[in-house]
C-alpha cells in the first residue's frame, strides 16, 4: 500500500513540476540570448508560473488527483471549489508580483 501511495504522489509531483521546468528553461534561454545573464530567470517566470498554473485550473487537478487516488471513482464526493476565491487571489498575487518587477 506504501509504494503505490508514493508511486501516485512521485506521479502527481512530477506532472505539476514539468510545465514548470519547461517554462524555466524557456526564460533562461530568452534571458541568455538578449545577453541578461546577471537577471535571475526566477524573477521573469515566477508571473508565467502563477499565470500557467490559473489557466491550467491547476488546483482542481490536483485536489481531483488526490481525491482519485484516495477513493474509488463511484465513491468520490463532488465538493464544490471556490473557483471565484482561489482566481481573485491568484490574480492580486500576479499583480503584486507585477507591482514588485515596475519598482524593481
Amino acid at each position: 500500500y506504501m509504494l503505490s501511495e508514493l508511486k501516485v504522489a512521485f506521479l502527481l509531483g512530477f506532472r505539476v513540476y514539468l510545465p514548470f521546468l519547461i517554462v524555466d528553461m524557456i526564460v533562461a534561454s530568452i534571458l541568455i540570448s538578449m545577453s541578461m545573464m546577471m537577471l535571475p530567470p526566477v524573477l521573469i517566470s515566477l508571473p508565467f508560473k502563477i499565470l500557467l498554473f490559473i489557466f491550467v485550473d491547476g488546483w482542481q487537478l490536483i485536489v481531483g488527483s488526490l481525491m482519485l487516488s484516495v477513493a474509488p471513482v463511484d465513491a468520490v464526493a463532488v465538493v464544490p471549489v471556490l473557483h471565484d476565491t482561489l482566481h481573485a487571489a491568484a490574480l492580486a498575487v500576479v499583480a503584486c508580483a507585477q507591482e514588485t518587477l515596475i519598482h524593481a
